[in-house]
Order: C-alpha cells, then sequence, then structure tokens
C-alpha cells in the first residue's frame, strides 16, 4: 500500500523482536502495556505502511507473531530499518519498536 502512516514511530511504550538485526525471521513480542493487540502493523522509515497483521486470525492476537522481511504481497523488502505498532480496537495500543532487517 503507498499509504502513510505519521503515528508508527515509537511511542514511549518499548515493544522488541527478537532476533534485531535479523536476517530471515525475527519474532515480535507481545507488549507489556496489559493489553492484548489484534494487529501488528509493520513500515518503512518513512511510515509506509508495507505489512499489516491482523492477529485474530492469525493467533487470537495472544501470541508472539513471526516476520520473514516480506510485504503483504508475499515479496521480500530490502535491507532497512522498519518500525512497528502494535494495535487494539483499530487504535495504537501504545507499545512500538523498530526492526532492522539485513540482506
Amino acid at each position: 500500500s503507498s499509504e502513510g502512516v505519521t503515528d508508527l514511530a515509537p511511542a514511549p511504550a518499548i515493544a522488541s523482536c527478537s532476533p534485531n538485526p535479523f536476517r530471515g525471521e525475527t519474532e515480535f513480542g507481545l507488549p507489556a502495556t496489559g493489553l492484548v493487540p489484534d494487529a501488528l502493523v509493520i513500515a518503512r522509515a518513512d511510515g509506509r505502511i508495507v505489512r499489516r497483521v491482523d492477529l485474530r486470525a492469525a493467533a487470537g492476537g495472544r501470541q508472539p507473531w513471526r516476520w520473514n522481511g516480506c510485504d503483504d504481497a508475499g515479496l521480500e523488502l530490502p535491507a532497512g530499518v522498519y518500525l512497528f505498532r502494535w494495535m487494539t480496537h483499530g487504535a495504537s495500543s501504545g507499545a512500538a519498536g523498530r526492526a532492522v532487517l539485513l540482506r
């Protein structure tokens, strides 16, 4: 999607993924905000969304989620810094972070 997002810069609640930096796959742990997220949004450093994950369909939002460095179309993304944010009911859960993809 060419749609931009301006609120994906990391929020005060830090979320993490491991390993980071990563090649292949990284796993996003659930945020420590007390909220159960229903989506995860990943964007390029410029704010362009590259991946949206509906956690309700993926694992009920209660399990960590693995990312293989591909966009919504399944295409490999270039190396770089990606921002991610956990979402709850369509709004930010307050937990966000950065993932560094290596190729």
